[in-house]
């Protein structure tokens, strides 16, 4: 939910909160959720805790290990906000294609829509 959602465009913990609703059926495929979805509380709990360089180079070393593990491939991920979907005051709808990772396939998570401004 923190790296996918920020991805879609949430940059508050409740649109990464909202992001999770949304996409629950697909982060419980790779993920084992027994107490459910992280809710905004514990998600804002969660990054006051981290440190923002250690979180920056387990993430750059994850990125890195992915990498390896797919020889020749590049990881693209491509988000579009779609056009005219902001109508009648409510907010942009955001979709996020990941491409050529063999590890797992997201073909695309859409819509991704978030209620702030």
């Amino acid at each position: 939910m923190p790296i996918g959602g920020p991805l879609c465009g949430a940059d508050r913990r409740e649109d990464i909160h909202r992001f999770g609703q949304l996409q629950e059926d697909w982060l419980r495929t790779p993920l084992q959720l027994p107490h459910g979805l992280p809710g905004s509380d514990t998600l804002n709990r969660v990054f006051r805790l981290l440190d923002p360089k250690a979180f920056g180079e387990c993430f750059l070393a994850w990125v890195r290990h992915v990498r390896k593990q797919v020889p020749g491939d590049i990881v693209a991920l491509d988000g579009k906000t779609l056009r005219a979907s902001m109508a009648e005051g409510r907010p942009p709808l955001v979709t996020l294609r990941i491409s050529n990772l063999k590890l797992f396939t997201v073909p695309e998570l859409t819509p991704c829509a978030w209620g702030h401004k």
